[in-house]
């Protein structure tokens, strides 16, 4: 999602951590109970992956890809149109 699409109401924490691919992601999560918000990988520069969990209806009208699919939930689906990523690209 795009970097000015996103508003977080609240304070947020964030710190950084190497990927599994070597490279560098900023990860942010609420300040006050520690729930993951948002992932900024570096090689990403002007998006977020927003962690679907946060928000309060699933937009799948805009959402194009699914990634690390290979972690999620049994008994989560996702639309089978939707372009999945067993893990990141």
């Amino acid at each position: 999602m795009a970097k000015d699409k996103v508003r977080v109401d609240g304070d947020v924490a964030s710190f950084q951590e190497p990927t599994r691919s070597g490279n560098i992601a900023s990860r942010s999560f609420c300040a006050e109970c520690g729930t993951a918000i948002y992932s900024e990988p570096a090689k990403s520069a002007g998006a977020k992956m927003v962690k679907l969990s946060v928000l309060d209806d699933a937009p799948w009208d805009t959402v194009k890809a699914a990634f690390w699919t290979s972690e999620k939930p049994a008994w989560f689906s996702l639309p089978a149109d939707l372009k999945q990523f067993a893990t990141q690209p």
